[in-house]
C-alpha cells in the first residue's frame, strides 16, 4: 500500500486512471516505470556553452551554467537539464518584456521554435518554452522588490514606486533533450 501511495503522489493522473479502469496496484508501478523510461538529459556541453554565450551577449550580464532538475510540466516528464542563470536589477534590465523578447529572439536565431503551451505571463514573472527537434528549452524571467523597498502589502505590485536598484531580476533558462 505504501508503494501505491508513493506512486500516487508522483503521478496522480495515473492513480485516477488506475481507479477508473480497474488496474490493480501491482500493475501501476509498471505503468509508472514505462512513463519514466524516457528521461530528459542535458544538452551537449558545446550546445549548452553556445546558449550561455548567446544569453550573456543578449542580456549583457554574467550567466552561470549548471546542471539542474528539468521538468516538462506540459508532458509531465522530467530529467536533468543545462541550466543557465542570470541575475541583476533594474540598472541591468529595463523591463520584463525586454528580457523576454531578447531571450525569445536569441533562441529563434539558433533554430528553436516557440511552443505556446509553455507561455505564462504575470506582472512579475513570465515563462516561455521552445523546441528544437527532441530538445526543449524553457525559461522564466521574474522580478521582485528588494528587501526594504516598502511596497504597500495591500496594493498591486504596479503601485510600488521602486528605484532601479530596488527591482531584483532572476532569469533562468533550462534546456534538455530526450
Amino acid at each position: 500500500m505504501a508503494r501505491l501511495i508513493n506512486c500516487a503522489i508522483a503521478i496522480p493522473s495515473l492513480l485516477f486512471l488506475a481507479s477508473i479502469t480497474g488496474i490493480s496496484s501491482p500493475t501501476l508501478p509498471q505503468v509508472v516505470a514505462q512513463t519514466q523510461a524516457v528521461r530528459y538529459q542535458p544538452l551537449s556541453p558545446a550546445a549548452c556553452n553556445q546558449l550561455a554565450q548567446a544569453m550573456t551577449n543578449a542580456l549583457k550580464v554574467r550567466v552561470r551554467m549548471t546542471r539542474g532538475s528539468f521538468v516538462d510540466y506540459i508532458n509531465r516528464e522530467q530529467g536533468i537539464g543545462c541550466q543557465l542563470i542570470a541575475t541583476g536589477d533594474g540598472r541591468n534590465f529595463n523591463q520584463l518584456s525586454d528580457i523576454v523578447r531578447n531571450l525569445s529572439d536569441l533562441l529563434a536565431k539558433q533554430g528553436w521554435s516557440e511552443v505556446s503551451d509553455y507561455t505564462a505571463d504575470g506582472p512579475t514573472e513570465v515563462a516561455r518554452g521552445f523546441r528544437q527537434g527532441n530538445s526543449l528549452a524553457v525559461f522564466n524571467v521574474e522580478w521582485e522588490p528588494a528587501p526594504g523597498a516598502n511596497c504597500p502589502p495591500n496594493e498591486p505590485i504596479s503601485g510600488c514606486q521602486l528605484k532601479p536598484e530596488q527591482q531584483i531580476y532572476r532569469i533562468r533558462l533550462n534546456a534538455a533533450t530526450k
